[in-house]
């Protein structure tokens, strides 16, 4: 192992030890669902089998998706813009299960046309920033009020955001839209740059959600260093499932 990498374990280690209590609740029951590389925190005590769960940001990886439908029995509703993610659940090889609905359609901070980068071909990934030898494309983008109402949905039991840097954009609309954010679990990967995106710009948004009603349910720095699970705090409050439907309505 190099020094760098000593350094920076070293440092995670620490960070996760002395700070990351600042970012969990003794109410949230967090488990961890699907790879190492493409899952997320889940609390499966708020989950049932009529929950919705939106999965933002596809690419090839729906480990996800398809462990929690397993533990769950729930529907999950998939999105990503990229042509390629729809070729690729298409295929014959790839087995997905009946009850992931995927659209190709992309979370945004506004609904409309938007140019969107294939900026990875080998993993198949891409955004709103063009990168070196990226292709353009015209993506379908919807605001989170906007795919609801698409979808029917009056709530959400829990949302999976790993759409490469536009989450930031996304929190603030939410922040200037709603006085309570119809969804009971809120996962969010932050993708900082380093430059004007950083990791205080991702705490500062995640303490932001609490005037929205989402309150940091659990982070685990030394595993994953950018993501946070988030909690509406009137669900988190009110158990079991049958008391959670009745007060996330209100």
């Amino acid at each position: 192992m190099t020094i760098n990498k000593i350094i920076k374990w070293t440092r995670r280690g620490a960070i996760s030890a002395f700070c990351d209590y600042r970012w969990k609740s003794r109410e949230c029951n967090p488990k961890w669902i699907g790879s190492p590389s493409g899952g997320a925190y889940v609390d499966l005590s708020l989950l049932c089998k009529d929950s919705i769960i939106y999965s933002f940001g596809i690419a090839t990886e729906i480990s996800f998706d398809r462990a929690i439908i397993k533990e769950i029995g729930c529907k999950v509703y998939g999105f990503d813009p990229d042509p390629r993610s729809e070729a690729w659940l298409s295929r014959p090889d790839i087995w997905v299960p009946p009850e992931f609905l995927f659209s190709r359609i992309a979370l945004d901070s506004k609904s409309g046309k938007r140019p969107f980068f294939i900026t990875d071909i080998e993993r198949m990934t891409g955004g709103f920033s063009p990168g070196r030898d990226s292709d353009k494309i015209d993506a379908d983008c919807l605001t989170l009020a906007d795919v609801m109402k698409r979808f029917s949905h009056e709530w959400v039991d829990y949302i999976k955001i790993d759409v490469e840097s536009a989450e930031y954009p996304i929190i603030e609309s939410w922040l200037n839209r709603y006085d309570q954010l119809p969804v009971g679990q809120l996962w969010i990967e932050f993708h900082p740059n380093g430059r004007d995106l950083t990791e205080s710009t991702s705490k500062f948004l995640v303490k932001s959600l609490s005037s929205i009603g989402m309150v940091p349910g659990y982070r685990n720095y030394f595993r994953q260093p950018n993501n946070y699970l988030l909690i509406n705090k009137h669900v988190a409050n009110n158990r079991p499932h049958s008391t959670a439907h009745k007060v996330r309505r209100g």
